[in-house]
């Protein structure tokens, strides 16, 4: 769950686009 939250986290600094497909892909 921890992973979950800090990857779209951390990604959405980096890219917006990729938050959305890092929880649509778990």
């Amino acid at each position: 769950m921890f992973t979950m939250v800090t990857v779209p986290r951390m990604s959405s600094t980096l890219d917006p686009s990729r938050t959305l497909h890092i929880p649509a892909s778990l």
